[in-house]
C-alpha cells in the first residue's frame, strides 16, 4: 500500500474538498470543486468519481450507505486527514505547464501572420473575460469577508490573467527578430 504522503494533486484536491465539507457524494464534491477550486485547479466530475473508490481502498475516505440513484456519501478518515496535512506541508512536485496558448504559439511558424493574429485576438478576448470574472469574484469575496486563503487564490487568478494579457500585447515586438 502506498504511503499517505504519496498523494497526487487530484487525490489531495478531493481530500481537501471533503475536509471542507465533511461528507459528500461524488456529485456534491464536483459541484463544490466547481465553486471552490475551479478557477485555479481543474478537476473533472469523472476524475472525482474515479478517485473516491481509490481513496476509500487506501483508507483515506470512508463511504456511507448507498442513497438515491446509487449515490454514496464519502467522508474523510483520520488517516485521510493526516495524509492531506502531509500533502499540504510536503515538498512540491515538479509542475509541467500545460498551456494550450503556449503550445499554439510555439508552433506559430506553421500558420500565417493573419491566422496568428486571429488566434491571439481570440485568446486575448478569452483572458480578458476571465480577468473580468476574477475581478468580480474578488470584489464579492472581499465584500462577503471570506477567508483570506480563498481571496488570495482569486487574487492569483487576477494577476495571472493580467500577465497573460500583457504577454499577448507584447508578442508582436517579442516575435520580431533582434
Amino acid at each position: 500500500m502506498r504511503q499517505p504522503r504519496d498523494l497526487n494533486a487530484t487525490s489531495a484536491a478531493v481530500l481537501g474538498l471533503l475536509h471542507r465539507i465533511d461528507s459528500a457524494t461524488a456529485g456534491e464534491l464536483a459541484r463544490e470543486a466547481e465553486e471552490q477550486i475551479s478557477p485555479f485547479w481543474g478537476i473533472t466530475r469523472s476524475q472525482i468519481f474515479r478517485e473516491l473508490p481509490v481513496l476509500a481502498q487506501r483508507g483515506l475516505v470512508g463511504s456511507g450507505r448507498r442513497g438515491a440513484r446509487g449515490s454514496v456519501p464519502y467522508s474523510l478518515t483520520p488517516t485521510g486527514r493526516q495524509a492531506f496535512g502531509e500533502w499540504l506541508t510536503g515538498p512540491p512536485f515538479p509542475q509541467q505547464p500545460r498551456n494550450e496558448l503556449l503550445l499554439r504559439v510555439g508552433f506559430g511558424r506553421y500558420i500565417n501572420g493573419e491566422e496568428l493574429t486571429s488566434l491571439l485576438d481570440k485568446h486575448r478576448a478569452a483572458h480578458a473575460e476571465r480577468l473580468a470574472q476574477y475581478e468580480s469574484a474578488l470584489e464579492q469575496m472581499r465584500a462577503q469577508g471570506l477567508e483570506p486563503y480563498r481571496i488570495v487564490t482569486c487574487e492569483y487568478g487576477v494577476r495571472y490573467e493580467r500577465m497573460v494579457l500583457a504577454w499577448i500585447d507584447d508578442l508582436p515586438s517579442l516575435l520580431v527578430p533582434a
